[in-house]
């Protein structure tokens, strides 16, 4: 199956949300929707779910248009299930009970077996047979999505999956969507303005700024060869390289470059130039370390624990330098 959205734009009041939008998602992909706040990324998701009109353009799935809530007493389609941050649960119900609403004139076995691979999967054994208020948003998010694969859709469309997990459950959650998803087929979209989710997660990442799509490549394009620097600041931190700077470092060039903190690395005095560690940050398994040259910091990583106040050598590879498309 494909769904495909072609020249899609929206507003609201005047304000325009998404312009001439088109994308193609097909079966089997993990498509990311990354972008700043503001962007259009959950207006575009739920487009794609079919529960919002579009000013202009239209949704299809294998070719076959499938029509907005204007023109649709139940809007949607039964090939795509959307969860959201705030996915609705019947407060009344457990949370068992609510999961299998939407085939709740299944067998009870194949009711049982299948929620029984959920809560296994989703870690859900413990507070299933709770009700909505008695559980976190964590583990409702986590219920959430498992009500939405219980159908088995096609295409599962997720608004910000991760925002209500800590650290250890996001890693989790992370391998339970793709296990889970590549066992019943279906296609993952989902949004996040999270750079890491997006690049760890997806096969493909695509980029809203401004309204429109920015860039559409895969999560290594994105990071290492983005088109522009709106793409290469929401996609990893970025170092900015004025020719200044980068002469210092033995790199002629006539304007300012762009870069990963990975251009740069420790080295002799043979090789590097001479800097002043003036920050560190423990992050685990490195430190991130800034440095001051012409009264403007620049950081990078190691995992050595170095002084600071001392003086270091530290080199500049060209070859890290971005180069816009």
């Amino acid at each position: 199956m494909v769904l495909q959205l072609r020249n899609a734009y929206k507003s609201y009041e005047n304000h325009k949300v998404l312009h001439n939008i088109s994308l193609k998602i097909q079966q089997g992909e993990r498509v990311a929707l990354l972008g700043a706040n503001g962007t259009g990324k959950s207006t575009l998701l739920r487009i794609l779910a079919g529960l919002e009109e579009t000013d202009a353009g239209g949704l299809f799935l294998d070719n076959e248009k499938i029509d907005g809530p204007g023109t649709k007493l139940v809007p949607g389609h039964p090939e795509i299930s959307l969860v959201t941050q705030h996915t609705k649960f019947d407060r009344n119900l457990t949370i068992l009970e609510n999961i299998v609403l939407p085939i709740k004139f299944e067998s009870k076995t194949y009711l049982k077996n299948i929620t029984d691979e959920l809560a296994e999967v989703f870690r859900m054994k413990d507070y299933i047979n709770q009700y909505p208020t008695q559980v976190s948003g964590g583990q409702l998010q986590r219920a959430g999505i498992a009500k939405a694969l219980i159908s088995k859709p096609s295409f599962l469309l997720l608004d910000e999956p991760f925002s209500n997990q800590d650290i250890s459950n996001t890693a989790l959650l992370k391998n339970d969507i793709l296990d889970i998803a590549d066992a019943l087929g279906t296609t993952l979209v989902f949004v996040t303005h999270t750079a890491t989710d997006a690049l760890s997660v997806a096969t493909r990442v695509i980029v809203l700024d401004g309204n429109r799509v920015a860039q559409s490549d895969s999560p290594e394009q994105i990071y290492h060869r983005p088109k522009n620097k709106a793409v290469a600041e929401i996609s990893g931190e970025l170092v900015e390289l004025s020719a200044e700077t980068l002469l210092y470092f033995g790199v002629e060039r006539a304007e300012t470059a762009y870069a990963r903190p990975s251009v740069f690395s420790i080295s002799d005095a043979r090789n590097g130039r001479e800097v002043v560690l003036e920050k560190r940050f423990f992050y685990g398994d490195n430190y991130k370390y800034y440095f001051n040259l012409n009264e403007k910091p620049f950081f990078f990583y190691a995992k050595e624990v170095l002084d600071l106040k001392n003086k270091i050598y530290v080199k500049l590879n060209p070859e890290g330098l971005i180069q816009f498309n």
